[in-house]
């Protein structure tokens, strides 16, 4: 019965690779298993001798014609030969495989059978040969050469095939592919020829980067240079989708980004159209690409790798933030050109000595910089604190917390005229960020105190409400104890008005012999008499 078999097999299915052949001896088998449960053992050697058989017919064809064909071409031809051969065969005797693991454990003892077969009697013969050759086509596709990709997704999904724990052989429209069984449980594969083929692909992965990365920066504009690295990374990326085992992702991504980000980094920034030039010509838009790249940095690549406290200025709160090398060289060159800015404004004579023209320009400089941070830096608290730390260096003077404070006095006498809430709300808050800068903030505290003192009482404020709403927003950055006084300057206006209109109440209608008058009583603590003030 099996040389009548393997006679069919050679002459009918082999060769032509013929499905209704299979099926034929999948029917005859399947009578002859049911009348005789004990020739499985026979017909499952038959099945394993049979598939060695031919891989080993498979190998010595190859063999023969390697001098003339190309190893890649001839590999992807032969293991399709065998992939189909191993396809009908574990159909065919599919039956046996259920009988036969009726009472153990093992899962898809014929796939698992001829997946050995195939490692070691064909693919371990060449397998240095086809990691090699697999990485130069994939050296090309890096050239942008993409004719080669269908074949090297080929190579490396049999490669991939290799490392699957319990394999199973399928079909998929008109391709046999190779799967992880899902009648089994999930055990994590080891990866033994993936890694291996990796060890190649990672050597040729970092001369590339290398290679590439190092003639880039020193032959293209830093625009240009940046440009060609998020194609190129992006690129590679779409070479992993296609064709690259997700479990090496990362090692790969970390390649590039060191090659591509750490290593010209600096250079970046010393090249005459480099970063600090992009923030001195105001180029945002060359800006956002060039944080696009550094931001692509990972943390772990940074050999100085330490998470650092810091200040979060907004929520006043001690907090960890670790800045790697390449964005802390982007958020100096900020920090220079913030306070390059901000020299500007305080060296010149005509400007600094105006509140309502200095303090509106450091304004106007503040919310620029929120507008770059937005755009460029895609928000990031790294450069709102690195703009926090420049502001304070060139708003460090007293000179600057009494400007604010006669600012701030203006507006409330007559900055805010005409402005609706709203527009009021706004500028608050921009008063609000430049105190946050401050280094003498009880200078402010102290000179605002003043200054509300005596507005209210010449009655010159355009509105308590504003008045009321600025102590809060300064409640919330500097604390209760801080805006104490202005507190209380408020209770006795509004403890004024009570008394005054109770009196208006009474039989003289508040004017006693005809004589009308005004009194404001205040707390002695609180109010900060001007000398010229008339009371």
């Amino acid at each position: 019965m099996l040389n009548g078999l393997n006679d069919y097999l050679k002459n009918n299915i082999i060769p032509n690779n013929n499905p209704n052949s299979y099926m034929n001896v999948y029917s005859a088998l399947q009578k002859v298993i049911n009348n005789n449960e004990k020739i499985i053992p026979l017909l499952i050697e038959y099945h394993n001798e049979t598939i060695q058989d031919f891989i080993i017919y498979c190998y010595k064809k190859l063999k023969e014609e390697i001098k003339n064909m190309d190893i890649i071409d001839l590999f992807i031809k032969y293991t399709d030969k065998i992939n189909f051969l191993i396809y009908w065969l574990t159909r065919i005797f599919n039956y046996l495989d259920r009988i036969n693991n009726r009472e153990k454990d093992n899962k898809n003892l014929l796939c698992n059978s001829a997946m050995e077969e195939y490692k070691n009697i064909f693919f371990k013969k060449y397998e240095n040969k086809i990691y090699k050759e697999v990485n130069k086509l994939i050296k090309e596709d890096r050239k942008n050469n993409t004719e080669y990709r269908p074949k090297i997704t080929k190579i490396l999904k049999t490669i991939n095939n290799l490392d699957l724990i319990y394999p199973k052989i399928s079909k998929e429209a008109n391709n046999i592919i190779w799967i992880e069984d899902e009648n089994v449980e999930n055990e994590t594969s080891d990866y033994i020829y993936g890694k291996k083929w990796f060890n190649y692909f990672k050597d040729e992965t970092i001369n590339f980067a290398k290679d590439k990365a190092n003639n880039d920066i020193h032959h293209m504009s830093a625009h240009e240079y940046i440009l060609s690295s998020l194609e190129y990374i992006n690129k590679e990326k779409e070479r992993q989708k296609e064709y690259i085992n997700p479990f090496f992702y990362e090692a790969i991504n970390n390649i590039n980004y060191k090659y591509f980000i750490g290593n010209n980094t600096t250079e970046l920034m010393k090249k005459e159209t480099g970063i600090k030039y992009m923030f001195n010509n105001k180029l945002e838009d060359e800006l956002k690409l060039a944080y696009d790249l550094i931001d692509l940095y990972p943390d772990c690549l940074d050999p100085y790798y330490q998470p650092n406290k810091y200040k979060d200025n907004e929520n006043n709160k001690d907090k960890e933030l670790y800045i790697n090398e390449p964005k802390k060289l982007i958020t100096e060159a900020f920090k220079d050109y913030v306070i390059k800015r901000g020299s500007e404004i305080s060296n010149n004579k005509e400007i600094i000595k105006d509140p309502k023209r200095c303090i509106p320009e450091l304004i106007n400089l503040n919310n620029e910089m929120n507008n770059i941070i937005e755009k460029c830096f895609k928000n990031s608290k790294i450069f709102h604190n690195t703009k926090y730390a420049a502001f304070s260096i060139f708003m460090s003077k007293d000179f600057y917390a009494k400007q604010l404070s006669n600012y701030t006095d203006y507006c409330m006498r007559a900055g805010f005229r005409g402005k609706t809430d709203q527009q009021v709300d706004k500028m608050l808050d921009d008063i609000i960020q430049l105190f946050k800068y401050l280094n003498s903030k009880l200078t402010y505290h102290n000179e605002s105190d003043d200054k509300m003192s005596n507005r209210l009482i010449k009655n010159s404020s355009l509105s308590i409400n504003w008045e009321k709403n600025f102590i809060s927003k300064l409640k919330q950055e500097a604390g209760l104890t801080m805006v104490n006084k202005k507190n209380m300057m408020i209770q006795d206006l509004e403890l004024n008005k009570k008394e005054l209109l109770e009196y208006k109440n009474t039989t003289n209608k508040g004017m006693p012999s005809g004589i009308k008058f005004n009194v404001t009583f205040i707390s002695e603590s609180a109010w900060n008499i001007n000398q010229n003030v008339i009371v």
